[in-house]
């Protein structure tokens, strides 16, 4: 059975840039929307004083995870005008083939954590 994966990043914000990147994301996030159907959940959190965020993002399964990847070295060199990455944790099992581009981006200094082992659980989608 294929499971969702959960893929959390964290990043600090360049506050020169602050007005920039909020026009940005609400802008990528509907273009995400638009262009990702097997990417069920995106959102992006901000701390009080507006100097880091979270991006969550929950995919349907490994396959949803490769096909929200693409395009992403191009998402991120623009995105990384707004923001600099700290780290970043994947829940579930994405694939050899993501684990490798992810540990390629810890050796540059990004940290990873993963959770690969889903013990149990459920999603749902509407509420009843």
């Amino acid at each position: 059975m294929s499971e969702p994966i959960v893929f959390i990043s964290k990043h600090k914000i360049k506050q020169e840039k602050l007005d920039e990147f909020k026009q940005f994301f609400t802008e990528g996030m509907a273009a995400v929307e638009a262009e990702k159907p097997n990417t069920l959940f995106q959102y992006a959190y901000v701390n009080d004083d507006w100097t880091i965020v979270r991006f969550v993002h929950v995919v349907a399964d490994a396959r949803a995870f490769e096909e929200h990847l693409i395009g992403a070295d191009d998402r991120s060199k623009r995105a990384y005008e707004f923001i600099d990455p700290i780290s970043m944790e994947i829940f579930g099992s994405p694939g050899d083939k993501i684990l490798e581009m992810f540990k390629q981006m810890e050796a540059g200094g990004i940290s990873l954590i993963l959770w690969p082992r889903n013990m149990a659980g459920f999603i749902r989608l509407a509420a009843s």
